[in-house]
């Protein structure tokens, strides 16, 4: 019988795929072909794997079933919307199929976990005992619910996001389709609705699910991808990249909100706020407000509409046309209101708070509200500064300062991205469409830098922080989920996060970034030229892009938009991106890809065992993808797969994906420290690469500031899923060596040791001046000798970089073991940046770490409130404590508390010092009894202090 299955779901495969069961290729006589554009060839796997290369576990490893739906009461959101998220059922559309108690929003594989259908797919190798099939069938969420009101003329029913096709059904009447996962679905229910009602939604699948490729230690890290590419706007990674393995529902599902919402005949939709500052004067900013009103009866009608924003009411008459629609505007040059005096300004993190505002438009009728929408913006103003050609056959370029706000009011986009100039190391730049716009941009005299270089209120911002390759695997996307890892990015002092993909867009994405002052650089739906396939329905691409470029256009964080994942788009697409991103939005760069186009090339993606190679070869400009391993905490690891796959390394470390761990990684830890005899003792010791690897690439991009280095985006900072590799902190929350290493690299004001030359920099990347700053260096034996001692002053211009002259290492050259080496800035009494590096001395290791005693730690509460705790950590012993990670308990339970944030980790303390650090427990889950917790390279391992 099994076998009968295994060919019936082979057969079913080739169905879904359109693969040639004679051959075993795929034909692509479908896609359209171009003389020049390169077409991807990465079609994924024809056949399911060998399985003799499947990775295998060493562990041998309850429905809840609904029988009668009720009608449900749905739950007040505003005043005239209601969520209808609870209640769902879902079932597959298939004979004597098992209802479910539905997960909305939520994926199809989402309920099936939440119902006990499976078991938690993140562990092991669960993912796999989970049958593929899953995204090769139809699904049906069916919802009962009772009206909530009657007394509006019109009803309307809202789909957030559904992947990948849907048809809605009210009462048994089709009231429409949604395709693509980032469309929005509105339908107009009026005549449909009643007291008592039942939604129906079909769930169809993408047309090539494609199948999963399984990492283990007997395979490549896989194809990243295939044939689901093809099928343009939804989640492509869910077939399986090197950061994830497939997804067994390829998260198919309503996985975002449902409601409905009433208006009387005049209803408003799809605000837009824009805001403009003269730069570089930003003591005041013009504000412009479009909105659609559309006249929703058969006769004509006269609205009053209000505007209520910055704490100012303005008020326009607008007479309608029966069933019409008009984008009405609030401009200031019709309302002095809207020149909005000294306002607060939206700024990334690190160069000020990003304010926000909220702007509602209302419209009544005979003073009676019909509708009313709400958007939140922050006023801001962003420009690009980059290096054009005049002409694809002319020598000359010119580096303009672009804005694009300004540019698009009244003119075409300015460049033609599939008419490019090559330089040197394969950076490309865009040629003017017209010559002429050369002379009417703003131009920098600068010609020979290549580089984007980003700007926000006439500011350059340092862009670092890294690519979110997926939020969650599962799309497990609330807001309680997501926003600690904004709120680690923001402390971790980042300032961008890509969008790669476009598989973490959704508003609490977005909304998140605007709070926390995180840019967001955002690709579509669309990865690697000339390796993976192109989307076939450009209808269907092109749909979805104006609908997302709709919908988060007022978001200030949202500053870059681009057609795809390390390449140009296909000509007849690029033109479609260009005029939309042009002319619905207007205020943004549209980049033409995501390396070479006036960027760097992206990677690499592996451990560097040599820091030195980021400065001497590798940081150069703008840089949208740079990656190595992080293997995260033994008590990660321990969450991620059952105790007999811990140690040795196997399958299931390789099915976590730490394919790109087995060369330069394992073997760079067991040569500094010695080879790791258990998980915990090669974690251990794998934080301390973490740590300097993920410093040294920031650093390697602080030394060049400006010169020409502008931008550093981590390959990645964010885990889809629990994995080993490319992550700042690991899916749990837990903060790793990379993660401090980075944060304490993109700290503001910051000294640093260049890691190839051993001179020191200083790092002032805020908008302020310091004066008369203090550097301090000392050097320290494992034995507390002091070494060496200096001592100098410097002045730290804002936004800007300098060097210092020290000569510590020709007097430390020939010191035979390992040594510390501390830098301070110090401004009066405040330590402004404490930055150490261990270096080996002659003796090219760390071995003799393993040699150190044990030391136990003591620490003192100093100052509390409801959400930090300041304490003072102290060293009591004679040993160097190294390599400290402070952790937060639950005493009641014994179990770690997640998220929290803790100011430092991963430093040493040498004999008796001390160190304030800061626990933040703002988003984390409440305890009645807390202990502090230490662990570290030779840290004695529990809780040192209690508190409530």
């Amino acid at each position: 019988m099994k076998y009968f299955i295994l060919l019936f779901s082979i057969f079913i495969l080739i169905s879904h795929t359109g693969l040639s069961a004679q051959n075993n290729v795929v034909t692509n006589d479908n896609i359209k072909k171009t003389d020049t554009f390169p077409i991807g060839k990465n079609y994924g796997l024809s056949v399911p794997q060998d399985s003799a290369t499947l990775p295998y576990s060493r562990f041998d490893s309850l429905y809840t079933i609904i029988d009668n739906q009720s009608y449900h009461k749905p739950i007040r959101l505003s005043e005239k919307e209601y969520c209808l998220n609870q209640g769902w059922v879902l079932t597959a559309d298939e004979i004597y199929a098992k209802r479910y108690k539905a997960t909305v929003p939520g994926t199809v594989l989402t309920t099936l976990v939440n119902q006990g259908e499976y078991e938690d797919p993140y562990f092991g190798l669960n993912m796999m005992k989970i049958p593929d099939d899953l995204c090769r069938k139809n699904w049906i969420y069916t919802l009962k619910f009772k009206s909530p009101e009657k007394s509006s003329k019109n009803v309307f029913l809202n789909f957030q996001g559904i992947n990948y096709m849907a048809d809605v059904f009210l009462n048994n009447i089709s009231i429409g389709r949604i395709e693509g996962a980032f469309k929005k679905g509105i339908f107009n229910i009026s005549s449909h609705i009643r007291d008592e009602n039942e939604l129906k939604v079909i769930i169809y699948p993408p047309n090539n699910p494609g199948i999963p490729h399984e990492q283990s230690a007997r395979t490549s890290y896989g194809p990243n991808g295939g044939v689901l590419c093809l099928d343009g706007p939804t989640f492509i990674s869910s077939e399986g990249w090197d950061w994830m393995p497939g997804i067994r529902d390829r998260n198919i599902g309503i996985w975002q909100d449902v409601s409905l919402s009433y208006t009387d005949d005049i209803r408003l939709s799809d605000m837009q706020i824009i805001t403009d500052l003269n730069l570089p004067d930003t003591t005041q900013a013009l504000v412009t407000v479009n909105v659609d009103v559309s006249n929703l009866s058969s006769k004509r009608q006269k609205t009053t509409l209000l505007l209520h924003i910055a704490g100012m009411q303005i008020s326009k008459q607008v007479e309608m046309s029966p069933q019409s629609k008009q984008t009405i505007s609030f401009t200031p040059s019709t309302y002095s209101e809207l020149c909005l005096n000294n306002p607060k300004l939206w700024w990334p993190n690190g160069y000020g708070e990003p304010h926000l505002y909220e702007a509602t438009v209302s419209a009544s009728v005979n003073k009676v509200q019909s509708d009313k929408v709400k958007e939140r913006f922050g006023i801001r103003e962003v420009s690009f500064e980059m290096l054009i050609a005049e002409t694809p056959d002319s020598d000359k370029h010119v580096r303009v300062d672009y804005n694009p706000l300004q540019w698009l009011q009244n003119n075409p986009y300015p460049w033609n991205n599939g008419i490019r100039v090559n330089l040197s190391d394969g950076i490309s730049i865009p040629t003017f469409t017209d010559k002429s716009f050369c002379s009417k941009m703003p131009v920098i005299k600068d010609n020979t830098n290549p580089y984007l270089v980003v700007k926000v209120n006439g500011v350059p911002i340092f862009c670092r922080g890294g690519n979110w390759g997926m939020d969650d695997a599962m799309k497990k996307v609330s807001r309680l989920k997501m926003e600690p890892y904004i709120k680690l990015h923001k402390e971790a002092g980042f300032n961008m996060i890509r969008n790669w993909a476009g598989e973490s867009t959704e508003k609490v994405f977005f909304d998140l970034c605007d709070e926390y002052g995180i840019l967001v650089w955002n690709d579509f739906w669309y990865s690697t030229l000339g390796f993976n396939l192109e989307p076939e329905d450009k209808d269907l691409f092109m749909d979805n892009v104006k609908d997302v470029i709709v919908r988060y256009r007022n978001h200030p964080s949202l500053i870059i938009w681009c057609p795809r994942n390390e390449g140009y788009a296909r000509p007849e697409l690029e033109t479609e991106l260009v005029e939309a991103t042009s002319k619905i939005d207007g205020t943004r760069l549209y980049i033409g890809s995501s390396r070479y186009l006036n960027l760097r090339s992206s990677g690499p993606w592996d451990y560097k065992p040599n820091e030195s190679v980021y400065f001497t070869q590798i940081a150069e400009g703008f840089s949208t993808e740079l990656g190595t391993m992080a293997v995260p905490l033994a008590s990660s690891m321990k969450k991620m797969m059952s105790e007999a796959d811990l140690w040795p390394i196997g399958d299931v470390w390789y099915y976590h994906d730490f394919y790109f761990g087995k060369w330069g990684y394992s073997a760079t830890i067991d040569s500094l420290y010695g080879e790791a005899v258990s998980m915990p003792d090669f974690c251990k010791k794998a934080q301390l690469i973490n740590y300097n690897s993920h410093r040294a690439m920031f650093e390697a991009w602080n030394k060049k500031l400006w010169k020409n280095t502008s931008g550093l985006l981590l390959w990645m900072s964010h885990p889809a899923w629990p994995s080993t590799v490319w992550q700042t902190y690991s899916w749990d929350y837990e903060t790793t060596g990379a993660y401090y290493g980075a944060k304490k690299a993109c700290e503001p004001f910051h000294i640093q040791m260049n890691a190839h030359d051993y001179t020191i920099a200083v790092v002032n990347t805020t908008n302020h001046n310091r004066k008369n700053i203090l550097i301090e260096m000392k050097a320290y034996s494992l034995s507390n000798e002091v070494l060496y001692s200096e001592r100098t002053n410097i002045d730290l211009n804002a936004n800007s970089r300098d060097s210092v002259h020290l000569s510590f290492i020709e007097k430390l050259r020939n010191t035979n073991v390992p040594y510390l080496l501390r830098l301070k800035l110090i401004d009066e009494e405040e330590i402004l940046s404490l930055n150490e590096y261990w270096l080996t001395g002659k003796s090219g290791t760390y071995r003799s770490f393993n040699d150190l005693p044990y030391t136990g730690l003591e620490a003192k509460i100093i100052y509390q409130n409801d959400n930090l705790i300041y304490f003072k950590l102290y060293n009591p012993t004679s040993t160097p404590a190294i390599g400290i990670k402070i952790k937060v308990v639950d005493i009641e339970t014994e179990k770690e508390i997640l998220p929290v944030s803790v100011s430092d980790g991963y430093f040493t303390l040498m004999p008796q010092e001390e160190r304030i650090l800061i626990i933040d427990q703002t988003l984390s889950p409440k305890a009645n009894l807390y202990g502090i917790y230490t662990e570290g390279y030779n840290i004695q391992t529990g809780i040192i202090q209690t508190y409530k």
